[in-house]
């Protein structure tokens, strides 16, 4: 592939299978269930936060705009999704996962640490 489309990477976007979370925001002490990119964008965001100190500690800038190192990965680093759909319940839209880049999970998910060092560009303990 040498364009970008969507999607790049996939991450557990449903409330099953979702993460816990404590909150005391409803003025009293609760757990829920989340899923979705209230879940998703800030793990990921905290695995660029890693990445970045890992370039720190090798005197390194920020990683910056992250496609382009991710595609040179050509998948490394990510549990590839082989099996699934993101198709919309009752009607024919959606793609079906496949091994490789596909149109349903770009990549696939993140193994974290198998994923920091191609994206630092260097070692990471």
């Amino acid at each position: 592939m040498s364009a970008r489309t969507t999607p790049d990477v996939s991450y557990n976007a449903a409330v099953d299978g979702g993460v816990l979370v404590y909150t005391t925001f409803l003025g009293f002490p609760a757990f829920f269930f989340v899923g979705g990119t209230s879940a998703g964008s800030p793990q990921w965001a905290a695995i660029f936060a890693l990445v970045n100190q890992c370039r720190a500690n090798h005197s390194l800038g920020p990683l910056g705009f992250a496609n382009p190192t991710i595609y040179s990965l050509t998948g490394t680093g990510f549990h590839d999704i082989i099996v699934g759909n993101n198709q919309l319940v009752d009607t024919p839209v959606g793609f079906t996962a496949a091994a490789g880049w596909d149109d349903a999970t770009g990549w696939g998910t993140p193994s974290v640490a198998d994923l920091l060092p191609g994206l630092a560009g260097t070692t990471c303990p």
